[in-house]
């Protein structure tokens, strides 16, 4: 319905995709980040494409596998709509590809197909931040402290609150 029902933040990500590339390339962690980078906007020629999708391929399907562990903790009727994603290795086309190629209908209702894409800061705020260039960096912290905004300023008093948050973890 048009918010954030959950942040999860894993330390498998980029930087874990660069190691891996470093390792698989037997490079330095500076020249497999310049290479994530040009795969990344498509610039690699053919060949080395190939080579780093290949190189990548095991970690994806285990960041997806962990995306689909997390969901299955959150109290969901079913599974959202939208994936919104930040970070470096959401700039990676294999991840949105293999978010939405996954069969997330063995494991939630699905009224629909599943929507992938990166998160914008005008998604967190309003069209005040239209057209500012802000540190795409900073993303993830800015949506978790959106979502904690949310969670306190949409709740009554504290009572509330804590209710809210007994029952997101199923312990009422």
């Amino acid at each position: 319905d048009g918010a954030l029902i959950g942040n999860r933040s894993f330390s498998f990500g980029g930087q874990t995709m660069t190691k891996r590339l470093s390792h698989e390339l037997s490079t330095s962690f500076e020249e497999a980040e310049s290479i994530k980078n040009q795969y990344s906007a498509g610039s690699l020629e053919k060949h080395s494409q190939r080579v780093v999708e290949e190189s990548l391929k095991l970690d994806i399907e285990l960041w997806v596998e962990s995306i689909q562990f997390c969901l299955r903790e959150m109290p969901l009727k079913s599974l959202p709509e939208k994936f919104l994603l930040c970070g470096n290795a959401s700039l990676l086309p294999d991840v949105t590809e293999a978010l939405k190629a996954y069969d997330w209908g063995d494991h939630f209702p699905l009224h629909q197909p599943v929507q992938v894409r990166n998160l914008e800061y005008q998604d967190l705020f309003s069209s005040d931040f239209e057209g500012r260039e802000l540190d795409r960096s900073l993303l993830p912290l800015v949506a978790l402290a959106s979502t904690a905004f949310d969670l306190l300023y949409q709740h009554q008093d504290l009572e509330e609150i804590l209710q809210s948050i007994i029952a997101d973890k199923g312990l009422s």
